[in-house]
């Protein structure tokens, strides 16, 4: 059983958790679903895009950390 199938036996009529169905929903038409499946998938670009961009400034950080390291090593034995 994975957690959707938990999740939907668990709803109870009077139930306000994430899990209850939102009437909202089910009024989207099949072309709104393609339009926010667009969105998302823009979206998820942006952020793999940000991630990387994360990833590389890091790397250059970790770069300068440990050439200060050095320096300060050395700096302690003079």
């Amino acid at each position: 059983m994975n957690a959707f199938t938990t999740c939907i036996t668990d709803i109870s009529l009077d139930d306000d958790s994430e899990c209850a169905v939102n009437d909202e929903d089910e009024d989207l038409t099949f072309e709104q679903l393609k339009m926010l499946r667009m969105e998302d998938l823009k979206a998820r670009a942006i952020q793999k895009e940000r991630i990387q961009d994360l990833f590389e400034e890091n790397e250059r950080l970790m770069g300068v950390i440990s050439s200060l390291k050095v320096k300060l090593k050395e700096d302690r034995m003079v």
